[in-house]
C-alpha cells in the first residue's frame, strides 16, 4: 500500500520544480516517463479481451473518442474513477462499467480535450482541476465502431463528483491496490443485449459489479504499465514536512 501522510494532497507540488522533488512527485513522474516509454498494449488488451474479441485497426469510418482514467488520494488509497451507464436504448455500452468519455465534438480542438470535456459533463469534475500526464494505447471497439484514446490524469483534491443522469447511473471511484489484487480477475459466461451469448469472458470484480470488454482491457494496460516499473508497488514514504 501507498504510504503517505494523510494532511498532505499526495499531488502536492507536482508542476513546482524549486522545491525538491517529494515522493509525490516522484510518482507522477515515474508514471509520465512509463506512458513515454514503450507501452503493454496489445499484449495487456489481449489478456483481458473476450475469447475471440477481434483486435483489428480500426477502419477509415472509425469514430474518433477518448476516455479519461482520472487519478486520486483518497486517505491511502490511489483511486480510479468508472462511471456506469445508464440504460439508454441508443448507448452500444448501456448499463456497463465505463470510464468518463464519449465521441469527439465539433469545437473539441484535441482528443485529450474530448477526454476533458466528457469528464466535466458526465461526472462534474472541471478541467482547472485536472492535470493530464500521458495517454495509453489507443483501441477500437467494432460494436459501436469507436475508436478510443485513453488519457491519464490526476486531481490534486478528492473529486466532487456532479453526474450527468441521463448518461451516468453511478459513479466507482475504486482503489488501485484492488485491481492489482489477482483475486479481483475473474470469468464469466455472459449474455448480451442482443442475445449473444459469451462464455469464459475475463472481467475485474468491482465489489459484485462486473468490468469487462474494452473498460477492462484499458484498465489492465494501465496496470501492466504501473506493475512493470514497480511505480506503484515501490515504497513511498511521507513527504518531508
Amino acid at each position: 500500500m501507498i504510504k503517505t501522510d494523510p494532511g498532505k494532497s499526495f499531488f502536492t507540488g507536482v508542476c513546482c520544480f524549486r522545491r525538491p522533488m517529494t515522493a509525490s512527485m516522484k510518482f507522477i513522474e515515474q508514471l509520465r516517463t512509463a506512458l513515454i516509454d514503450s507501452l503493454p498494449g496489445l499484449q495487456a488488451h489481449k489478456e483481458m479481451a473476450r475469447p475471440f474479441r477481434p483486435l483489428a485497426l480500426p477502419p477509415p469510418t472509425a469514430i474518433k473518442a477518448a476516455v479519461l482514467l482520472l487519478l486520486y488520494l483518497d486517505g491511502n488509497d490511489l483511486k480510479l474513477v468508472y462511471i456506469k451507464r445508464t440504460s439508454n436504448e441508443k448507448d452500444h455500452h448501456k448499463g456497463q462499467i465505463a470510464f468518463p468519455g464519449g465521441a469527439e465534438e465539433v469545437g473539441d480542438t484535441s482528443l485529450e480535450s474530448t477526454a476533458l470535456r466528457e469528464a466535466w459533463e458526465e461526472i462534474g469534475i472541471p478541467a482547472q482541476q485536472l492535470q493530464v500526464i500521458g495517454r495509453l494505447t489507443d483501441l477500437y471497439i467494432p460494436v459501436s465502431n469507436f475508436h478510443v484514446h485513453p488519457f491519464i490524469a490526476v486531481t490534486h483534491q478528492i473529486p466532487e463528483f456532479k453526474i450527468q443522469q441521463n448518461e451516468v447511473s453511478e459513479v466507482i471511484p475504486w482503489p488501485v491496490r484492488l485491481l492489482l489484487d489477482v483475486k479481483s480477475r475473474k470469468t464469466v459466461h455472459m449474455e448480451l443485449n442482443n442475445g449473444m451469448n459469451l462464455k469464459n469472458v475475463p472481467y475485474f470484480d468491482l465489489d459484485g459489479r462486473i468490468l469487462w470488454g474494452a473498460t477492462a482491457m484499458i484498465t489492465n494496460e494501465f496496470l501492466r504499465l504501473i506493475d512493470k516499473g514497480s511505480i506503484f508497488t515501490m515504497p513511498i514514504e511521507p513527504d518531508e514536512k
